[in-house]
């Protein structure tokens, strides 16, 4: 799955390079050409498989990742018609190379999507998404 994934984002539409840690998988972002009218805080990026964000399952396909404040960030279609998520992310900055845009991936066994849990840019600043902690069965009390 590692190799099949395509990220394109920035300020500008841009392609990916996987670059696979144990568990997990940054993603290095590079330009592409797409054109799509942007705003300074906006970044498309583009999908070729499923992905999660905290609240919500992306399908395949193009995005608008927008901060609307240094720690809110928000999702959308390309057409900026539908939102699919707004959430909180922390500061982070994140593995790899502080020079170059990238992304970072997590697959966990019960997950059946790539998580994103790190979006990062060069120049060492990031955002770190926080997903739901999955809660746990209630323990079960022994009688004596």
């Amino acid at each position: 799955m590692i190799g099949g994934l395509a990220i394109f984002g920035s300020a500008r539409p841009v392609v990916a390079e996987p670059e696979p840690p144990p568990g997990s998988f940054l993603v290095y972002v590079t330009q592409a050409s797409q054109s799509v009218n942007l705003g300074p805080s906006e970044h498309l990026l583009v999908f070729p498989i499923a992905v999660q964000i905290p609240g919500a399952s992306l399908p395949p396909g193009p995005y608008i990742f927008r901060l609307l404040t240094p720690t809110l960030v928000q999702v959308m279609s390309s057409t900026r018609s539908k939102v699919y998520a707004t959430f909180f992310s922390l500061p982070d900055s994140g593995d790899g190379d502080s020079n170059r845009e990238r992304i970072k991936f997590a697959q966990n066994p019960e997950d059946d999507l790539p998580r994103i849990v790190g979006w990062y840019f060069a120049g060492g600043t990031g955002h770190e998404f926080v997903y739901p902690k999955p809660k746990r069965p209630p323990e079960r009390v022994r009688e004596r």
